[in-house]
This record gives structure tokens, sequence and C-alpha cells, in this order.
């Protein structure tokens, strides 16, 4: 009970006091209303739900590493830089990753919505 505490304590910390945290989620509840709107199938929802889910999991942990570095080494050190680069690529990856899935299942659904 302790663990699902302290992992709802960081959701709360990420979605009150991380703008990226805020930003991907936002992105997110956009997204599932967009989903709902389109009226997606349920294989697509899975795809949708994976992908936000993904992007938001990844930016969490890419604030928590931010934060370490930070405590660790609060200067300027070419290392933290590198392991902060990596860890914000991994965010770019998964979000890039989710918009092709976004594209791919949302964009025939608003061709066929407004231009058919």
């Amino acid at each position: 009970m302790k663990k699902f505490l302290a992992a709802f304590s960081g959701i709360a910390y990420g979605l009150t006091r991380d703008r990226s945290v805020q930003i991907q989620a936002c992105i997110a509840l956009i997204t599932f209303a967009l989903g709902i709107f389109l009226g997606i199938g349920y294989a697509e929802w899975l795809f949708v739900l994976l992908a936000a889910g993904a992007v938001v999991a990844v930016e969490l942990l890419n604030s928590a590493l931010e934060k370490l570095a930070d405590h660790l080494h609060p200067g300027i050190d070419p290392r933290i830089k590198t392991i902060k680069d990596l860890s914000a690529a991994s965010v770019m990856v998964a979000s890039l990753a989710a918009l092709a899935a976004g594209i791919v299942i949302f964009l025939p659904k608003l061709a066929e919505r407004f231009f058919y």
C-alpha cells in the first residue's frame, strides 16, 4: 500500500509542480477527447492509451532524473548535461512515436469527417 501511495504522490507532484508533465498530461487529455469525438475503435483506443501513458511515464522519469542530477551535482558538468540530454531524448522519442500513432489513427477519421 505504501508503494501505491508513493506512486500517487509522485503523479500528484508531477501534475501540480512540473510544467513538462502538465503539458504532456494536457496533450493526453486532448487526445482522449478527440478519440471520443471521433468514435475511435477498441484497438485504436489501445494504441492511444498506451502511447499517451508511455509519454507521461517517460516524462515523469525524465523529471525525476533531472531533479536527482541537480541534487547530486548542482553545478555545471558535461557528464550531467549528457545524462539530461539522453533523458530528454527519451521523451522526444516517445512523443514522436505517439505523434505517429496519432496521425495514423486520427488523420483518416478527421479527413473523413471534414472533407468527405
